[in-house]
């Protein structure tokens, strides 16, 4: 996933996107790393579907 969003930068703008800087409400600046969101959601996923796995007893 990270390494797509970096594609998509690259060929979209020209350059790529490491750091997003949010202003939300009482929040003033939230700043992320949209690959490094993408690589911990997708170890997530894998992890959760470990967890039902086992539950399973698969």
């Amino acid at each position: 996933g990270g390494a797509l969003s970096n594609l998509y930068d690259r060929i979209f703008r020209g350059y790529v996107v490491d750091y997003f800087s949010v202003q939300w409400k009482g929040l003033k600046k939230v700043v992320f790393n949209l690959g490094d969101m993408f690589i911990f959601l997708g170890a997530m996923m894998i992890a959760g579907a470990q967890v039902v796995r086992s539950f399973k007893g698969e």
